[in-house]
């Protein structure tokens, strides 16, 4: 009896020494990233791209999400994480949205949430957050209800 109690109690121990792996280990396992991108337990909601290579952002998490290593960019057209070099120059785009922008706009792959309108005040409150594929008023220009007017045409 007291043999069988042993043995239980060394089976036990045992099986506490055993690691168990844990499960965002396992979540990066199954996952698989693309060339010069890495799966990042907690990667930005902005991430870099060529067109905005310092995007300001809120400091959200995506859980489990492949990004572009460090010293990449992803490619705007081609989604792919690039060096900085390889960016398309900034006067050529490909993006439909950048050709129909009407007078007084500028086409931006982040645009803000909070653009400066006829009626909206100078200092207000405005979160973080990226507007994609946008056409917004150009510097010196604001929001007007037929379209971007200078501050001083509201």
């Amino acid at each position: 009896m007291l043999l069988k109690k042993i043995g239980t109690l060394s089976f036990i121990l045992l099986l506490s020494f055993i690691p168990v792996q844990p499960q965002s280990d396992v979540l990066f396992k199954r996952h698989r990233c693309s060339r010069n991108e890495e799966l990042k337990e907690c990667g930005t909601a902005c991430e870099p791209t060529c067109s905005n290579p310092s995007p300001i952002c809120t400091l959200q998490c995506i859980p489990n999400v492949c990004q572009c290593s460090t010293g990449f960019l992803r490619h705007s057209v081609t989604g792919k994480c690039v060096r900085q070099n390889r960016c398309p120059s900034e006067t050529t785009t490909s993006s439909p949205a950048a050709q129909s922008c009407r007078a007084n706009e500028t086409f931006t792959e982040c645009g803000s949430a909070c653009e400066p309108s006829c009626t909206s005040s100078e200092a207000r409150m405005c979160t973080l957050q990226c507007i994609v594929d946008v056409c917004q008023c150009s510097q010196g220009f604001v929001r007007g209800p037929n379209g971007c007017v200078k501050k001083e045409d509201c």
